[in-house]
């Protein structure tokens, strides 16, 4: 589904009502309709979220970039009605801390307009379900002794029954490294976003020099992680597969 940017004005206040599945490739539309159609002396900005249905960290990037440019006094934004999977996104990311979130349209335009306290904020969610700005089901603690399965064996032939298991096995890596080139380009969002997150949130800004080396060091960082994810999911599917083969044993 195409996303959709749909603006409105109500009562002085400027409303964004989007539509859609937010990537890192709708994304870069969602900063262009957000840069034609709020002007620099724009007070009041409300990203209404109620049909998202999923949104990358660029997609969290372009809201904390709005957030900027509304980070002065006499000046509000503000993000309302996020369905749930976004609303954990916000939570996982830490987005929900800095930046207001409403449950409702007439409650961000309450606290707009000072006829109500401000505010709701998420709670932070302790467990999470869903998909993540990674594409990817949240990753568990991993041991630290998981065993990569495309160099575990005893070294013995394979059999006739294995040979099967061994080409899905080779078809899932293969899988997996595809996937894996996307999550390079999701971590690249993550580490952007991140930056920038950091910079509102501190209320610095970083030097040139020191963004690029705060960003290769937040870029490897997360790439030891995705490495532990990767052995960590092919061994997930390798005990699948044990698991229904010991399962079916029992039907002979």
């Amino acid at each position: 589904m195409t996303p959709t940017f749909t603006w409105e004005r109500k009562q002085g206040v400027l409303i964004a009502r989007i539509c859609g599945r937010i990537d890192s490739v709708a994304a870069y539309d969602f900063e262009l309709s957000t840069n034609k159609n709020v002007s620099d002396d724009e007070k009041r900005l409300i990203f209404d979220m109620q049909d998202v249905t999923f949104i990358s960290s660029s997609g969290l990037r372009v809201c904390l970039l709005t957030a900027k440019r509304f980070n002065h006094p006499g000046m509000a934004f503000g993000l309302c009605s996020l369905p749930q999977l976004v609303s954990e996104v916000m939570g996982i990311s830490g987005f929900d801390q800095i930046i207001p979130i409403y449950p409702t349209e007439a409650s961000a335009f309450g606290a707009f307009l000072g006829q109500s306290a401000g505010a709701v904020q998420e709670p932070p969610q302790d467990e999470v379900a869903g998909e993540l700005s990674t594409g990817t089901s949240p990753a568990t603690e991993l041991p630290p002794d998981v065993t990569d399965v495309r160099t575990a064996g005893t070294g013995a032939p394979a059999t006739a029954t294995e040979e099967p298991r061994n080409e899905l096995m080779h078809q899932l890596e293969i899988n997996l490294r595809i996937n894996f080139g996307t999550m390079r380009d999701s971590i690249g969002d993550i580490t952007a976003y991140s930056i920038e997150k950091y910079e509102y949130s501190e209320g610095v800004t970083l030097s040139p020099a020191a963004k690029t080396k705060a960003s290769d060091e937040v870029h490897a960082a997360l790439w030891l992680i995705a490495e532990r994810l990767k052995k960590h999911r092919l061994q997930a599917i390798s005990d699948m597969f044990e698991a229904a083969e010991a399962t079916l044993k029992g039907h002979r």
